[in-house]
């Protein structure tokens, strides 16, 4: 079976208005990064305070929610009956990733409380282990992490103690960033608690979700964990590292 692209003119007056998605991130980032973010800060009408008070973990979201909403209005319900049909429909999902997030903030901050990182801290620095048995344990105990909370959540509980861990051993600073960036990206396919697998199941129309628990952890996270761990070790090299 043969497909015909269409050409680029064509397709970006066909769907590029769903580019404006991009907005979301981009506006967020804009505004408080770089060169757009230095103006602003120096504006005596909006100034540093203000730029501070810019959450992107926030806005991110609502902002990408809210040029949804624009852009799809026309496939809005227009009823209450609707409505409620709608709304009825992704409640579970949206009942399920709203819990998952809030929690996983919570514990973050739990953690945090308890002294987790430092305890963490001084458990691998009072560890003789060889470089290589180090970073897998640091790779594996932050995908651990990653699955109850979130990758926000996890580095701001774990990615000091990891990169500081990764960094004793012998790991370049650069180099143990890109590595923790890779652990820790392992939230998407960690059980039980990640969000991106309730709504990938939710879109696949998968209701009993532990049926995928057993293929992420041996196709994706323990592989994505040796890759971190190979970047890491030197094995894969990273651009200008």
């Amino acid at each position: 079976m043969s497909s015909k692209a269409e050409k680029l003119s064509v397709a970006i007056r066909q769907g590029g208005t769903s580019l404006l998605m991009f907005l979301g991130i981009i506006v967020p980032l804009l505004l408080t990064i770089g060169p757009v973010s230095s103006v602003l800060k120096n504006q005596a009408s909006f100034g540093e305070k203000a730029v501070s008070a810019i959450n992107i973990i926030i806005w991110v979201p609502v902002l990408i929610m809210s040029i949804c909403l624009v852009l799809g209005r026309k496939l809005l319900p227009k009823t209450w009956d609707g409505w409620k049909q709608l709304l009825s429909s992704t409640s579970k999902t949206v009942c399920s990733c709203g819990a998952v997030s809030l929690f996983a903030l919570t514990g973050s901050s739990a953690l945090t409380l308890i002294g987790f990182g430092d305890g963490l801290s001084d458990l691998l620095g009072g560890l003789n282990l060889p470089k290589v048995a180090m970073i897998l344990l640091i790779g594996y105990v932050v995908a651990l992490v990653a699955g109850p909370l979130n990758a926000t959540a996890t580095t701001v509980s774990l990615g000091l103690v990891a990169y500081s861990a990764m960094v004793a051993v012998g790991v370049p600073p650069v180099t143990a960033v890109v590595a923790f960036l890779l652990f820790v990206s392992t939230e998407g396919c960690s059980p039980p608690m990640s969000s991106p697998i309730f709504i990938s199941s939710s879109i696949a129309g998968v209701e009993n979700v532990s049926v995928m628990f057993k293929p992420l952890i041996f196709h994706y996270l323990i592989p994505l964990v040796l890759v971190g761990a190979l970047v890491a070790l030197g094995f894969l090299p990273i651009i200008g590292g």
